[in-house]
C-alpha cells in the first residue's frame, strides 16, 4: 500500500502555517535566493559575437542554449504568446513594457477571480517571466525570446491556493501557444523552514496524486492541447528531500507517464479524500506530445543536486540552466536594491525552454505544439544518461534549423507557410508534409521511415535515404538526393529554379502524377540559363513513366530569367534512368507561353532516359515557321501528323523510328526530309508512262502520215481531185506504187525525253524513254490501210528533290491502226493496249537517319487516237491538211508496298490515270524539188489537255494516307513534228522524225529512225 500519515498530510494541504509561507516554499521547491551575486563565469558562446552583450551574459543560460545563434537567424519571439501560470508579475518593470497582454489575469483565491490584478507579491513569476522574455534593451539582462508577449496568469499563492487548472485552460481560450508552468506538488522535506529536523519527515515510495485535482488539470491540459499549445513544467526540486521519488519529475510534467500499462511499476498512486484508490485504469497517455518536462543543471552541464531527473519521462524530458540564474525581481526586491537576483531551482530552467519554444513557434508559424515539442527534443545536445538528462541541454539554436531526429511520424502542416529543416536529421521514425506550402529540406537526412507529401510541396536541397512518396496533392521539388526509392502520385518538379534532383533508387509516376521541368536555357546547373532535369542514377534507379510532362517556361521561381525561347529541334535532356525507362505518360502540357510560334513539346524516349524537344505543331504547316513546303510535303505532313503519337506518350516502335529522328531534324533539313517521305516519284512514273504512250500514239501516226508517198504529192495536178494519200504511184522514180493488198513491215527506233518544272505543289520532274516498235500493215482497195504493231519501251526518270528518287517503267505494246481517204477527207487512227513494270527507287532522310525505299508495281494500259483532216493541194508536190483530232489514256497500276525503308516505306494505292485532249492543226506535205524522192512532213497543232496535267497518288505512312501529286503544267501545249523519208532501196525506204510538245512548265523532245519494205 502507498498510503502513509505523510502522504495524507500532503494530499490535504494541511501543512502548519508556522512551518509554511508561500515564499519559503518557492524558494525551497522550485527556486531559491541562495546567491544573490551576478554570475562573473566566463565561457565562448558558439553564435556570432555581437550578440554576446553584457546584457546577454547576464543570464548564462542563454549563451548555454545557444541563443545567440537563433538571435544571428533573426528570431526574437515576436509575435508568440506565453502565458507564465506563476505568482504574478511586476508589470511596471521597464523589461516587459508593451509586451504585457491586457487579458492577463488572476486565477488566486485571495484576489477576485478572473481580475486583472495580477502584482506579483512574492517575485517568483516576475523571474520566470523575465528569463523567457525581458526586453533586450541594454539593461540588466534579456530573456530567451525578447520580444515575446507574456500572458501572466497569477494562480500560486501563499496560504490560500490558486487554481492553476482554470488558469491553463483560460490561456487556452486566450490562443497562448506556449504555457510555461514552474510549478508543482510539495512532498515533506527532511528539514522544517526554521532549520529543525521534521519530525513528521516520512522518505515516499511513490507520487500521490488526489484524483480530483488531478482530473481537473487534466482536463485543462486537453484543452490546452485542442488549442495546440504546448505546455512546459519544471520537473520539481525533491532532489535532496524525496530522492526516491526525485527519480522522476512531479506534477503535470508527470503525468503523461500515468497510463494503464505503468500502474504496476508503483511510481504513482491515487487518492480520493484521503483514501487511496485503484489507479490502474487511468490514462493520462495523450498529454506526451504537448507536454516538455525540464530539469535543472548547473553552469558545467551536471545535473543540479535539488533537481528531479527525467527517470520515466526522459522521452519528454530536456535539461537546462537552473543554477544561479539571473532575471527579473519586482523593484527594488532584486540584489542591492535593484531589479535584477539570482535564482535556483527547476523553476528557472524551464523557462529557458519555454523561451525556446517561443522561438521555435516564430521560426515555425505552421508547427503544431508536438512539432515544436519533438524539435526541442531531437536537437538537445546530449548530456549523458537519459534517465537524468532526458535528451539532453536545450539547443536552440539547432531547433531552428527543424528537428534533427523522426521517433514516430512527424507530422507537419505547413498550412500556406514556408520553413527549412537544415538540420541532419536520424532515426527510425517518417516524415508527412500536408498542407500548402513549402517545407525544404537542406541535411544529410537519415531517417529511416520515409516520407510522404500529402499536401503542398516539399523542396529536398540535401539528402534522403529513405523511401519517398508525393501523394496527389503534394510537390516534390529541389536539387537533392534520394538515395532511395520515389514514388509519386502529385507532382515531381526537380530544382528550386532550374536545378537536377537526382535519385539512386527506382523512380515510379502513377497515372495521376505529373512530372514537370523548368527550362530557363540550354545549361545543366542551377538557375538562370538552366534546365531542369531527373537523374536517376545507377543501375537501381529504373524509371516507370505515368501520368503527364509539363514543360515550363514562364512564372519560374528563383533567379531564373524567364526569357528563354528555345530553338525549333533543340532538345533537353530532362529526365535520366541509369536502370531503364519503362511505360509511358499519357500526355504533356505545352507550356502557356515562351516557346516559338506554331512549335510545341514533344517527348523522345530513350532505353535510359528521355529528352524533351521543340517540333513543329504541325509537319503539314512548316511554312508557317518560315520553311518552305509544297503541296506534297504538306499532304505527308498531314499524315505524319496523323501518324504522330500524342505529345510526350511514348510512341510505337514504328511510330519511333520514324518520329526519333525526325524530331531532332535540324530547321534548314526539315523540309527535304518531309518532302523525301512524299513518294511523289509514284506520281512522276504515271506521268512520264503517260508521255511514254503518247510518244508511241505519235509514232503509229507518223507511220499513217508516211504511208502517203510524197511523190504522189508530186506527181498530181493541182486541181486533180482524185488524190489518193494513200497511193504509192511515182510516176518518175524508182519506188513503185504500193499496189492494192500490198504488205509493208517497218521497224523504228525511238528516244525522248523532256523535263517538268516544280510548282507550288510538287518537285521537278526529268525524264527519258527509248524504245522500238515494230508493224506490219497491209492496203485494202485504194484508200484504205490497216495494221499491227508491237513495241517495247523504257522510261526512266528522277523527281527532283534534296534525296535521290529514281523510276523506271519498262511498257510491252500492241497498237492496231488504220487509215482511210475519202476523197480529200483524210482519217487516221490507232488503239493500243500495253503491260508495263513499274521500279522505283528512292531515298529516305530523316535527319541523320538514310532509307532506301524499293517498289515494284504492274500495270495496264489502252489508248487510242484518232486524226481527221482535209487535204488541200497547193500546187504540184505540196499540200496543206488542216486536222482536229483527240486522243485518250487509260493507266493502271496496282498496289504496292516499299520494302528496304521499313516503317518509313510507303504502301502505296492502286491508281488509275485517264487523261485525254484535242488537237488542232495541220501538217503540211510536200516533196523535196532537188529530189523528188525524198518527202517531208511538217505538223504543228495546237493540244489541250481536258484535265489539269498533273498525276495524283495516294499512298499512307504509318496507317495515314495522303495523296501526292506530280507537277502541273498548263493544259494548252504546241505539238510540233517534222519528218523526213526517202528511199533506201528498191523496197525499202528510211524515215526520220522529231516530235517537239512546248508548253509552259514543261517541254518533251523525241526522236526516231525508222525502215520500212514492201512484200
Amino acid at each position: 500500500m502507498l498510503a502513509s500519515a505523510a502522504m495524507v498530510t500532503v494530499l490535504a494541504a494541511a501543512t502548519p502555517a508556522s512551518a509554511f509561507s508561500l515564499d519559503d516554499w518557492l524558494d525551497g521547491r522550485f527556486g531559491g535566493t541562495a546567491l544573490r551575486v551576478m554570475p562573473q563565469t566566463a565561457f565562448a558562446p558558439r553564435a556570432e559575437a555581437s550578440f554576446a552583450t553584457p546584457e546577454y551574459r547576464a543570464d548564462y543560460g542563454l549563451a548555454k542554449i545557444n541563443a545567440a545563434e537563433a538571435y544571428a537567424l533573426g528570431y526574437t519571439g515576436k509575435g508568440v504568446l506565453v502565458a507564465v501560470v506563476d505568482t504574478g508579475l511586476d508589470t511596471s518593470l521597464p523589461e516587459f513594457a508593451g509586451r504585457i497582454s491586457p487579458w492577463s489575469r488572476n486565477f488566486g483565491f485571495d484576489r477576485p477571480i478572473g481580475s486583472s490584478d495580477i502584482r506579483d507579491i512574492d517575485s517568483h513569476g516576475t523571474h520566470v517571466a523575465g528569463t523567457i522574455a525581458a526586453a533586450r534593451d541594454g539593461v540588466g539582462m534579456h530573456g530567451v525570446a525578447y520580444n515575446a508577449e507574456i500572458l501572466a496568469l497569477r494562480a500560486i499563492v501563499n496560504n490560500v491556493g490558486g487554481d492553476t487548472a482554470a488558469a491553463i485552460a483560460y490561456a487556452a481560450e486566450r490562443g497562448a501557444k506556449v504555457l510555461n508552468g514552474s510549478y508543482g506538488p510539495a512532498y515533506p522535506s527532511r528539514f522544517l523552514l526554521d532549520g529543525r529536523v521534521n519530525p513528521d519527515y516520512e522518505l515516499l515510495p511513490a507520487q500521490p496524486y488526489g484524483i480530483l485535482d488531478t482530473e481537473k488539470e487534466v482536463a485543462a491540459i486537453r484543452k490546452a492541447m485542442a488549442a495546440d499549445m504546448l505546455l512546459i513544467f519544471a520537473a520539481g526540486n525533491d532532489g535532496q528531500d524525496q530522492p526516491t521519488i526525485a527519480k522522476d519529475p512531479s506534477g503535470a510534467g508527470f503525468y503523461a507517464f500515468i497510463r494503464p500499462g505503468n500502474y504496476a511499476a508503483g511510481k504513482y498512486g491515487f487518492f480520493r479524500n484521503r483514501e487511496e484508490i485503484d489507479g490502474k485504469n487511468l490514462d493520462y497517455s495523450d498529454l506526451q506530445p504537448y507536454t516538455l518536462v525540464v530539469v535543472a543543471v548547473d553552469k558545467d552541464n551536471r545535473i543540479a543536486s535539488f533537481s528531479n531527473r527525467c527517470g520515466v519521462a526522459a522521452a519528454w524530458c530536456l535539461a537546462a540552466p537552473g543554477v544561479d540564474i539571473v532575471s527579473t525581481m519586482p523593484r527594488g526586491s532584486g540584489a542591492g536594491g535593484g531589479d535584477y537576483d539570482a535564482k535556483n531551482g527547476t523553476s528557472m530552467a524551464a523557462p529557458h525552454v519555454a523561451g525556446a519554444a517561443a522561438l521555435v513557434r516564430e521560426a515555425f508559424p505552421f508547427f503544431s505544439a508536438p512539432n515544436v515539442a519533438t524539435t526541442l527534443l531531437t536537437t538537445a545536445t546530449s548530456l549523458g544518461d537519459p534517465t537524468i538528462y532526458g535528451w539532453g541541454l536545450v539547443n536552440v539554436g539547432k531547433a531552428l534549423r527543424g528537428p534533427a531526429q523522426f521517433a514516430g511520424t512527424f507530422n507537419v502542416d505547413t498550412r500556406g507557410g514556408s520553413g527549412t529543416f537544415a538540420n541532419d536529421i536520424s532515426g527510425v521514425g517518417r516524415l508527412v508534409k500536408r498542407g500548402e506550402g513549402r517545407l525544404e529540406l537542406t541535411g544529410a537526412n537519415t531517417y529511416a521511415g520515409g516520407t510522404a507529401i500529402l499536401g503542398g510541396t516539399l523542396a529536398l536541397n540535401g539528402s534522403l535515404t529513405s523511401a519517398v512518396t508525393v501523394e496527389r496533392d503534394g510537390a516534390l521539388r529541389g536539387t537533392g538526393r534520394i538515395d532511395a526509392a520515389l514514388a509519386s502520385f502529385g507532382t515531381v518538379r526537380p530544382g528550386n529554379s532550374p536545378g537536377t534532383l537526382t535519385v539512386t533508387g527506382p523512380i515510379g509516376f502513377a497515372t495521376s502524377s505529373r512530372l514537370a521541368f523548368d527550362i530557363d536555357g540550354a545549361g545543366t546547373g542551377a538557375g538562370a540559363g538552366n534546365y531542369s532535369r531527373l537523374i536517376g542514377l545507377g543501375p537501381s534507379a529504373s524509371v516507370t513513366a505515368g501520368g503527364r510532362l509539363a514543360p515550363i517556361l514562364r512564372g519560374i521561381d528563383g533567379s531564373a530569367s524567364n526569357s528563354f525561347t528555345p530553338a525549333l529541334g533543340q532538345s533537353f535532356a530532362v529526365l535520366v534512368a541509369g536502370g531503364g525507362l519503362s511505360g509511358s505518360f499519357s500526355g504533356l502540357d505545352q507550356p502557356s507561353n515562351g516557346l516559338p510560334r506554331f512549335t510545341r513539346f514533344d517527348a523522345l524516349y530513350r532505353a535510359q532516359g528521355l529528352d524533351l524537344v521543340v517540333t513543329p505543331a504541325s509537319y503539314a504547316g512548316l511554312s508557317a515557321l518560315g520553311l518552305f513546303q509544297n503541296g506534297n510535303a504538306r499532304a505527308v505532313g498531314s499524315a505524319i501528323d496523323a501518324a504522330r503519337p500524342a505529345a510526350g506518350t511514348r510512341p510505337d516502335s514504328a511510330q519511333r523510328e520514324l518520329f526519333d529522328p525526325l524530331y531532332t531534324t535540324t530547321p534548314t533539313s526539315l523540309a527535304a526530309t518531309i518532302g523525301s517521305l512524299s513518294g511523289q516519284s509514284y506520281a512522276d512514273a504515271m506521268k512520264a508512262q503517260l508521255g511514254g504512250s503518247r510518244l508511241l500514239a505519235g509514232a503509229i501516226d507518223r507511220r499513217l502520215v508516211d504511208a502517203a508517198p510524197a511523190q504522189d504529192i508530186a506527181a498530181a495536178p493541182a486541181s486533180a481531185a482524185g488524190f489518193s494519200a494513200l497511193s504509192g504511184r511515182n510516176d518518175g522514180d524508182a519506188v513503185k506504187p504500193q499496189a492494192v493488198r500490198e504488205g509493208q513491215l517497218w521497224g523504228e527506233a525511238i528516244y525522248g525525253f523532256g523535263r517538268q518544272a516544280s510548282d507550288a505543289e510538287a518537285a521537278s520532274l526529268s525524264h527519258a524513254s527509248s524504245g522500238a516498235l515494230v508493224g506490219v500493215e497491209r492496203r485494202f482497195g485504194n484508200d484504205a490501210l490497216l495494221g499491227l504493231a508491237g513495241g517495247y519501251l523504257r522510261t526512266q526518270g528522277s523527281t527532283g528533290s534534296a534525296v535521290f528518287s529514281r523510276f523506271a517503267v519498262g511498257s510491252y505494246n500492241a497498237t492496231a491502226y488504220g487509215g482511210a481517204s475519202f476523197g480529200n477527207v483524210t482519217l487516221r487512227g490507232s488503239l493500243g493496249a500495253a503491260y508495263a513494270d513499274t521500279i522505283v527507287d528512292r531515298g529516305v532522310m530523316v535527319g541523320a537517319l538514310a532509307r532506301s525505299a524499293h517498289g515494284e508495281a504492274s500495270g495496264f494500259g489502252l489508248s487510242g487516237q484518232s486524226l481527221l483532216g482535209y487535204r488541200l493541194p497547193l500546187m504540184a508536190g505540196v499540200a496543206l491538211t488542216p486536222e482536229a483530232g483527240v486522243s485518250f489514256d487509260r493507266l493502271q497500276r496496282a498496289s504496292l508496298r516499299e520494302t528496304g525503308a521499313s516503317v518509313l516505306g510507303l504502301a502505296v494505292s492502286g491508281d488509275t490515270v485517264l487523261a485525254a485532249r484535242s488537237l488542232l492543226g495541220g501538217r503540211m506535205s510536200l516533196s523535196l524539188p532537188w529530189s523528188p524522192s525524198l518527202s517531208l512532213d511538217m505538223r504543228a497543232y495546237w493540244a489541250h489537255e481536258f484535265g489539269d496535267g498533273a498525276i495524283v497518288t495516294r499512298a499512307s505512312l504509318l496507317g495515314a494516307g495522303f495523296a501526292v501529286r506530280s507537277a502541273g503544267a498548263s493544259r494548252d501545249a504546241a505539238v510540233l513534228g517534222l519528218n523526213l523519208s526517202g528511199p533506201l532501196s528498191g523496197a525499202l525506204r528510211l524515215a526520220a522524225s522529231y516530235d517537239g510538245e512546248l508548253r509552259q512548265g514543261a517541254s518533251s523532245h523525241r526522236f526516231s529512225l525508222g525502215v520500212r519494205g514492201r512484200w
